[in-house]
């Protein structure tokens, strides 16, 4: 290290709120080829104490110094050896890099780097009141040896520079920055809106919901299930069905729902002894008899395959029906804004093609869904209408590796992008929960034109999750925000503390105050009179603008689930050992809940006090 010395000037370049619940100012010391960002803390008798530094050095050539160069260094500084143990003691662990030759002299007169640059625009933005340090030879400084100080980058001055390098600011590579603030949205397009497009000769009726089902349910599947089903009911000697009738078949097994009772007494015409409920009589009510019912039931498919097709994918029965409802969801839905992608279940007990060949082809566990055994679903859906827009099939693993950006990202990126490609360059929001959440989809989707919103939990590559975990939070409702460029996109960390820690990768949103979120309590309350009862209350946890966008709209899949698994119950309704039907069962659920939900976005009024079943029975007496 050269013996040689210089003269230093230093000034403010920013002041830091909170740094260790600590006050304190950045101090930049330029010497001979040598510019060096420190912080200067102040104690309780506000006496400056160096607690880490960092520099730009003007030669480019680094190397990682020994403890005993960085040791030598900070006492050179002036901080002092106590100041450096400090420093370590209180969590700061910088990083530090020194010149490859420190007899080499360093070129005196060199143009600014790009990172002097953004070093000299935030000495033009320092407030005031940071003005008042003295610009030389401050007391925690005093003579600094040329080229002892090792280099780091600077910040801009709208970020918040963190005075020590953490290794839990760069995972993976990947730097983060503190911001104090985000108020500028990078999604600049003007809110959208759920637009439902009925084609020529469909005319929206609340009195008529029959329109919605014509609408929402994929009638370009429909030749061949009628071909399909006619030539089974004609090997067994049946007669051959119509489209009209195969309406009606669904008709009655949406009306199955409405009863308790299932079976053949759907079909009684006389009083049932056994139950106090009026006779359901759905031959007289929609003129079909049980008989020619069953046998609809017992030949349904959506199309005929050969053993070599089904051999080379085993999906197909089912596949051109979910085709077929993606097809029609772009075809006449317009999303809103915000479109969010979680899993739907078809519970399934029944046998797997690990041990049947009429088996279904993958069954998943996943504990904690209400009823987690069976095929799972990837769904799209809008968040404005709690309309289900897309559908995917979990294969499983290694048919699930062979789809499309499969090779180039992880599973839960690579399904994000497939299932939103419609919509991609539009400027629509996704919103994902843990399972699709991550910075690579945070890009992956920006790259295409389209921003996201997630929650990270497991998927924390690059993602600052050590450090979001340690940071100390004074209160609930507090936030702190990171931003980091990855492949010239900008891409956001949030933390928010609400009982839990919320840990948020977004590339959207900002963090201005937005509506708190809002929580049903009991408090116990003593009384001399009545004694001890509880009584509820309503509390409010403040939250930013990038937290209300993810918790106000990642729930609506499972407002839907309850909807179509819990007040519906068709999978409950119609048994079967057919995989190809339970599946069925599941998609028309979907397409009820849809034109349910559909109804209540062109209707609110109308609707607003309409319950779901009560609704599928008006839907079934037209």
């Amino acid at each position: 290290m050269p013996s040689s010395k210089t003269k230093v000037n230093a000034h403010v370049i920013g002041c830091v709120k909170r740094y260790l619940n600590k006050k304190g100012v950045i101090i930049e010391v330029v010497t001979e080829g040598t510019k060096t960002q420190f912080l200067v803390r102040f104690d309780e008798e506000s006496q400056p104490q160096l607690v880490t530094a960092r520099a730009i050095m003007l030669d480019p050539a680094f190397v990682s110094p020994s403890p005993q160069q960085v040791r030598q260094a900070f006492v050179a500084a002036g901080g002092g050896d106590s100041g450096l143990q400090a420093a370590i003691a209180m969590g700061a662990v910088p990083v530090f890099s020194t010149i490859a030759n420190p007899n080499q002299e360093i070129q005196q007169q060199r143009e600014p780097t790009e990172n002097q640059a953004v070093s000299s625009n935030a000495e033009e933005q320092v407030d005031d009141e940071d003005s008042d340090v003295e610009e030389s030879n401050h007391p925690a400084f005093g003579d600094i040896p040329d080229n002892s100080i090792p280099g780091l980058l600077g910040h801009p001055a709208s970020e918040t520079p963190l005075v020590c390098e953490d290794p839990s600011l760069k995972p993976h590579g990947l730097t983060w920055t503190h911001v104090e603030s985000i108020s500028m949205d990078e999604c600049t397009a003007q809110p959208k809106h759920t637009v439902i497009n009925f084609p020529m000769g469909i005319v929206p009726d609340v009195d008529n919901i029959y329109s919605m089902w014509s609408l929402f349910f994929p009638y370009c599947i429909m030749d061949s299930c009628i071909k399909s089903t006619s030539e089974r009911l004609q090997k067994k000697k049946y007669q051959g069905t119509t489209e009209n009738e195969l309406e009606k078949w669904f008709g009655i097994t949406l009306a199955r729902t409405l009863f308790e009772r299932q079976g053949r007494d759907l079909w009684r015409s006389e009083f049932y002894s056994q139950s106090c409920c009026l006779p359901a009589v759905f031959g007289i009510r929609y003129g079909m008899s049980r008989n020619r019912y069953d046998e609809i039931q017992s030949c349904l498919q959506f199309g005929t395959f050969s053993d070599e097709q089904l051999l080379e994918n085993p999906w197909l029965p089912v596949q051109c029906f979910i085709d077929g409802f993606n097809a029609t969801r772009v075809k006449y839905v317009n999303p809103g804004t915000y479109l969010l992608i979680d899993e739907i279940m078809s519970p399934w007990l029944g046998l797997d093609a690990d041990y049947a060949m009429n088996g279904v082809p993958h069954r998943t566990k996943i504990e904690r869904k209400p009823k987690g055994i069976g095929v799972e679903l990837k769904a799209v859906c809008d968040c404005m209408s709690s309309i289900m827009m897309q559908l995917e099939i979990c294969e499983g693993a290694l048919r699930q590796s062979q789809k499309k950006y499969e090779d180039q990202y992880g599973s839960g990126t690579a399904v994000t992008l497939r299932m939103t490609s419609s919509w991609h360059g539009k400027a629509h929001i996704v919103v994902g929960d843990s399972a699709f959440s991550s910075v690579a989809t945070a890009v992956a989707l920006k790259q295409n034109g389209t921003y996201f919103v997630g929650i990270v939990k497991t998927a924390s590559k690059m993602y600052p999750k050590q450090f979001m975990q340690t940071h100390h939070f004074e209160e609930r409702g507090a936030h702190i925000a990171l931003s980091a460029t990855v492949q010239c996109n900008k891409v956001f960390a949030v933390s928010w503390l609400d009982g839990k820690r919320k840990d948020l990768v977004s590339t959207c949103g900002t963090t201005l105050p937005a509506s708190p979120a809002q929580r049903t309590r009991q408090q116990v309350v003593v009384s001399s009179t009545s004694g001890v009862k509880t009584r509820p209350y309503i509390r409010y946890t403040p939250r930013c603008n990038i937290v209300a966008s993810f918790f106000d709209n990642f729930h609506k899949i499972d407002v839907h689930d309850h909807l179509r698994q819990g007040v519906l119950k068709l999978e409950q309704h119609w048994l079967t050992k057919n995989w190809v039907h339970r599946l069925f069962a599941t998609l028309i659920g979907v397409v009820a809940t849809d034109c349910y939900f559909a109804s209540k976005l062109l209707y609110p009024h109308q609707m607003s006090e309409l319950p779901f079943l009560q609704y599928i029975d008006k839907h079934m007496e037209k």
